[in-house]
């Protein structure tokens, strides 16, 4: 066969297979935690995909331990951070992002048993904005500014925590929070419908200045239990921030030859 029928049996193949080549993704920022387990504050974490706008690394407490958390297919690099007191480390972006008219996407992966845990944006050294397991005995996942309170109960188990926020030429903020979605809406192009899904798009906080930030903290600020996080992403689009695996060449040629058999018995039946 031909370069170009190899070619062009490879793209039928896909294309009867079910394979679309997902839309290249532009990552605003991303940390997998990939730095050598020991004290989190010092190193900045490289290679593995990471982007990180700056020199800036992590600067106060936490540990990265080995291994990441995982959820369904999602795409994971390096090891997690972990914090077993109170503590904290914030890392400046060395850029801002957001602020108005702007459509920003934010996820993590979170496991805790304790409350008041959580993901801060800063700007200078203002906290703009807090995700995760909010303060209080509820121990839920939710945000704050605007408030949103999802009632899903932390525990030790892994979340996938997405956050959408949409800002207006003036202070309006439209929040949309995602727990859990649906594995199959990972890396696709539109975000699920389904699953555990929060917003306040009837009435986004109008007296909200759009801010952009420049710092993120990870915090734990309740000694009792432990929290961890892993796969800090920041995109414009749900795929950005909810990335899988691409198929190997492998995995293409499966496709490929199994297209080729199904296009050959539709040819001979016909």
């Amino acid at each position: 066969m031909s370069r170009r029928g190899y070619l062009s049996a490879l793209v039928v193949g896909c294309a009867l297979a079910g394979w679309v080549a997902p839309a290249s993704a532009v990552v605003l920022l991303y940390d997998p935690f990939n730095q050598a387990p020991g004290t989190i504050n010092g190193t900045a974490s490289t290679g593995g995909g990471a982007v990180w706008p700056g020199a800036g690394t992590w600067n106060g407490g936490g540990t990265v331990s080995a291994g990441s958390l995982s959820y369904g297919p999602l795409l994971t690099s390096g090891n997690q951070a972990n914090y077993d007191a109170v503590a904290n480390a914030s890392r400046a972006v060395g850029a801002s992002f957001g602020g108005p008219n702007t459509d920003i996407w934010y996820s993590f992966l979170i496991a805790a048993n304790r409350n008041d845990s959580g993901i801060s944006l800063f700007t200078g050294g203002t906290e703009q904005n807090f995700m995760g397991n909010g303060g209080g005995s509820g121990q839920t996942l939710g945000l704050q500014n605007p408030n949103i309170n999802t009632g899903i109960t932390q525990s030790t188990a892994t979340h996938f925590y997405v956050l959408r926020q949409q800002t207006g030429a003036t202070g309006n903020i439209t929040s949309t929070l995602y727990i859990d979605p649906p594995v199959s809406s990972l890396g696709v192009g539109s975000a699920p419908t389904a699953g555990s899904l929060f917003d306040n798009s009837a009435s986004p906080n109008t007296t909200r200045i759009p801010y952009a930030f420049d710092t993120v903290r990870l915090g734990a600020f309740n000694a009792a239990g432990t929290v961890r996080f892993d796969e800090f992403r920041v995109g414009t689009t749900w795929a950005d921030v909810s990335p899988v695996p691409e198929p190997s060449a492998a995995a293409l040629l499966a496709l490929a030859a199994g297209g080729l058999l199904a296009r050959r018995r539709r040819r001979r039946t016909a």
